[in-house]
């Protein structure tokens, strides 16, 4: 594809940052990850070569050129992100994007990370359906031995008063608004003197200071609004495809192009390294398509297709296992057109 519209400048060894970015595309469609075996690979395999604009004599630039441009011109730069967006481009202009409908979905990528430097932090756990019947048996062998039975898991209902901005306990009581936290959590608190002496206290809460504390995310609203999609019709019909794309993307990029596990450190690098992942993931599938599809518009795109699917032969690839380190996440959001998926973009978290 069209890259050397990034070609900014040249080093003082002659290579070309066009060569660089082809160096890191090698790197990534094969499945190398590591520049320095890159660097090898690169010397012995003429196809490299070529791709490169070196001759057979031409000596292979060090691994650690990269690594230098990187720290001193690239390191802060929209370069990479540019990159994806250049060949996301290229695949609507030729017709295989089609936005009518965007799945959405997140991974863990093994992180280079140090355990004894980890840090604790309290997260949201959905009850299972299966905790109140569970729950009833436990309670039924405690007494049976004597034993208190622990308390109902079951949470109590609080009614949201958006007008004054306020929530009422199912004593009647009003949870008051007090702060908002650095993570984006409006609270609402109670007060002591209402639940010190209700009924309902063991059920709401076990806080020594008898304050009932309810969090509420400042953008709630729209996971609220997402809920009340997931029981449409049309949601039912779609849902089932997220395993034939997005799902996929994922698999595809774990297995051949080193997003299993990173030896980077920093959210920073690790986006960047994920834009240039995808970019090629992106950049395959076009070169496959485009050699395989025959023009055709199609009829439900807003962009009009002009190839049609003919015959599609798949290979088996080898799998690499790796040791898990850590885990860092990450969000993709993928597009399914009538031929095949394209990945809109990547965020990690």
């Amino acid at each position: 594809m069209e890259i050397g519209r990034f070609v900014l400048f040249q080093t003082v060894d002659k290579v070309t940052v066009d060569s660089l970015f082809k160096m890191l595309i090698i790197n990534i469609v094969f499945g190398i990850n590591s520049m320095r075996k890159t660097c090898q690979e690169i010397e012995v395999n003429l196809a490299y070569r070529w791709f490169l604009g070196l001759s057979i004599d031409e000596k292979i630039p060090n691994f650690s050129t990269w690594s230098q441009n990187y720290i001193r011109r690239y390191k802060d730069s929209t370069i990479f992100q540019e990159i994806f967006m250049e060949i996301l481009e290229q695949a609507v202009d030729y017709g295989f994007v089609d936005f009518t409908t965007v799945f959405g979905d997140s991974t863990h990528q093994k992180a280079n990370a140090n355990k004894r430097k980890s840090v604790k932090k309290e997260v949201e756990i959905l009850k299972k359906k299966y905790e109140d019947d569970l729950l009833v048996e436990i309670n039924e062998d405690r007494e049976r031995i004597g034993k208190e039975a622990f308390d109902s898991m079951v949470y109590t209902e609080y009614v949201q008063d958006e007008e004054y901005d306020r929530y009422l306990c199912p004593n009647d009581k009003i949870l008051m608004y007090t702060t908002t936290t650095r993570n984006g959590y409006r609270q609402y608190k109670s007060d002591p003197k209402d639940c010190k002496d209700c009924p309902l206290r063991n059920k709401c809460t076990k806080s020594k200071n008898m304050t009932k504390v309810i969090e509420r995310h400042l953008w709630e609203e729209y996971r609220e609004y997402a809920d009340e999609i997931r029981h449409t019709m049309e949601w039912k019909e779609i849902y089932p495809q997220r395993k034939e794309t997005i799902e996929r993307v994922f698999a595809d990029c774990k297995e051949n192009n080193g997003l299993r596990f990173t030896r980077l450190k920093g959210l920073k690098k690790n986006q960047q390294n994920a834009w240039l992942i995808f970019a090629c993931h992106n950049l395959k599938k076009m070169f496959l398509w485009r050699g395989k599809y025959r023009r055709k518009p199609s009829k439900n795109s807003i962009y009009p297709s002009k190839y049609t699917k003919k015959t599609i032969l798949f290979r088996k690839l080898p799998i690499y296992n790796k040791k898990p380190i850590s885990l860092r996440k990450g969000i993709g959001f993928c597009q399914q057109s009538e031929i095949g998926r394209f990945v809109l973009f990547f965020l990690f978290n």
